[in-house]
């Protein structure tokens, strides 16, 4: 799955696959060209990692799962500089206060040169939520780059919009 860039073009250069059976989601995200950060290889059980807010401070790669019959979602952050990782609930657009949340475990993670694959477990079925990847790249020169498996609204990157389905 291709995604697009803040202008809501193609982006090239980082393709997304994510499989989802039962309570379990998995995902890869493949970093082409020599864009994105050089992922060490590491293998590691997500109880290894730390959670911590904030990591779309920073380069990071999102799940966000929409319900398919409600406005509630789930985000899920993973950092790809260090062992942090987070999952947060919202019952309706950017409900706040913010809400980590244990229905979503972390159970591993590859990572080798270019890719970054990641397994969860949920406490829900899958089958009733939309699964939306996304990304946050920070550059050298620049502002971030906002990626997306569905366009941006006219008013900028925000990852809490969901298509109407």
């Amino acid at each position: 799955m291709k995604l697009f860039s803040d202008d809501n073009k193609p982006f090239s250069q980082l393709e997304v696959s994510v499989e989802s059976k039962g309570r379990t989601i998995k995902a890869q995200f493949s970093f082409l060209d020599g864009f994105g950060p050089h992922l060490n290889g590491i293998f590691a059980l997500g109880e290894d990692f730390e959670r911590k807010i904030g990591l779309w401070e920073n380069t990071c790669i999102e799940l966000f799962l929409k319900n398919k019959h409600g406005e509630d979602y789930y985000e899920i952050n993973l950092a790809t500089n260090s062992m942090h990782w987070n999952a947060f609930y919202f019952s309706h657009y950017r409900s706040t206060p913010l809400t980590e949340t244990k229905d979503i475990i972390l159970k591993e993670v590859r990572t080798y040169k270019d890719q970054l694959s990641f397994s969860l477990q949920t406490t829900k079925l899958v089958t009733n939520y939309d699964i939306h990847p996304k990304a946050i790249i920070y550059v050298d020169h620049g502002p971030p780059i906002h990626l997306s498996d569905f366009m941006h609204p006219n008013t900028g990157p925000d990852f809490h919009l969901f298509p109407v389905t």
